[in-house]
Order: C-alpha cells, then sequence, then structure tokens
C-alpha cells in the first residue's frame, strides 16, 4: 500500500535493484504479482554492474542488501531523487549471527539530506515491536480458511487482510531511524511506522532498541539502548 502511494499517476514502472545482496527475486514475488496486479511494470535493475536508472522508473526498491554501495551507485541514486525519483528503501539490521552476515549499505549519504537516517547498528527488541495504523500492539492475524494453503496463498492473505483493515504489524528483528532534520528545506520527513511505547499497557511487555552488534539479548535494555517508541519506517516528501 506505500509503495502504490510513492507512485505517480499514468504508466507505471517499478525496478527492484540487484547486485548488492539484494533479497532474491523469488522472495520477492508476492510483492511483485500485486504490483502486476495493479498494471505496474516491474523490472529488475542491476546496480552493480553499472546500470544507469531508466528515464522511465517511477520508483526504485531497495529489498534487504547484504553490500557496501559504492560510492558511483550512491552518485546515481542521489541525481535521481533530485531530478524527482522515488525510493522505497527496506533495510535491515547489521548482526554478528551466523547467516546474518552483511555490511552497512552507506545510503544514508542518499537519504540524510530528505531526512532519513537508518540506524542499521541498532535491533528493536519487544515481541510485538511494531504497529501500523492505531498505536496498539498486534493480537492476531485473521485466520484463514478452513482448507489447505501454501506458503504463498497464506502470506498473500495475510498481507490482504493487514491492507484491508489496517491491522497492526509485527516485526521481530527491525532497525530504526533516527529523526533528523532534513538538509533540503523544501523536504519534510513523516514517521509511518513505530514501535510500541516502552512500557505499554500490557504486562512485562517492554520496548527497546539495543546496539545490533551485541553478542547475546539482552532481558532489560542498558546505558547505550534506545526506549520506545522508535520509528522503524518513514516517508520523505516535498514539503
Amino acid at each position: 500500500a506505500n509503495l502504490r502511494a510513492l507512485l505517480r499517476p499514468g504508466r507505471k514502472a517499478v525496478y527492484f535493484t540487484t547486485g548488492y545482496g539484494e533479497t532474491p527475486e523469488k522472495e520477492t514475488t508476492l510483492v511483485r504479482d500485486l504490483l502486476k496486479q495493479q498494471n505496474i511494470e516491474v523490472s529488475n535493475l542491476d546496480m552493480g554492474a553499472g546500470e544507469e536508472i531508466p528515464a522511465d522508473a517511477t520508483a526504485l526498491v531497495i529489498c534487504g542488501p547484504k553490500e557496501e554501495f559504492k560510492p558511483e551507485a550512491l552518485a546515481r541514486l542521489k541525481a535521481y531523487l533530485e531530478r524527482g525519483g522515488r525510493v522505497l528503501a527496506l533495510l535491515d539490521p547489521v548482526l554478528p549471527a551466523q547467516g546474518y552476515a552483511r555490511k552497512e549499505s552507506k545510503l544514508n549519504a542518499v537519504f540524510e539530506p530528505y531526512g532519513l537516517k537508518v540506524r542499521q547498528d541498532y535491533l528493536t527488541r519487544c515481541f510485538r515491536p511494531a504497529v501500523m495504523g492505531a498505536p496498539v500492539p498486534i493480537e492476531y492475524v485473521p485466520g484463514m480458511p478452513a482448507k489447505q494453503h501454501d506458503a504463498q496463498e497464506l502470506n498473500s492473505h495475510i498481507l490482504d487482510t493487514l491492507i484491508q483493515s489496517r491491522q497492526a504489524a509485527a516485526f521481530p528483528a527491525a532497525c530504526l531511524l533516527e529523526p533528523v532534520k532534513p538538509s533540503k528545506a523544501d523536504y519534510k520527513s513523516t514517521p509511518i511506522l513505530q514501535s510500541v511505547p516502552f512500557k505499554s499497557r500490557e504486562v512485562d511487555l517492554l520496548c527497546w532498541a539495543d546496539p545490533a552488534g551485541l553478542a547475546e539479548m539482552r532481558k532489560a535494555p542498558g546505558a547505550d539502548s534506545l526506549e520506545g517508541p522508535v520509528t522503524l519506517a518513514a516517508l520523505s516528501e516535498p514539503a
């Protein structure tokens, strides 16, 4: 739903970037299919190989990169945004755990002037850390009809239900955004997804963010923790 809000009227073309260890295409099939159902053209763009951003790009999706973006790629992204382009960046924390190896993307060099600073060095700590819509923790996802379903059908049902009913959405291992003032005076940034408060109405449920490099999960926040609510997603647009 938020991606559709980024798109301009008329012909729509969305490019998923590749070349920096992004999430494999097979794992984004559901989102790609949903976009195609809205008559949105979906293609890949290998920025790691130096491909230029096409002139018809309505929006770029940068999904889960594991590598640091090269300076020339950052320069192309910066130029694309300055000429009115739109980017949806889905970034993960940099974790020490095996199987989660990744480097910081360095995309803050492009996004900070627009008031968006991603803290991939922090990780949220909460059983139900993120909510969308009304600021209450997620309680359940409406169930499937009583029959057998494959994983893709189940995920599609859950996503459609959340979008239509504005139910809360849970993110168990999210990094966060640090509020910064845009250096571009004609832009403003607005939080669109936040964690629950540090102390919620629920018993024994605290929400905070810890440095992602910790070897073990804390049971309580430390001196270097950030108490919730913390911002997990934000939109920057012309004021």
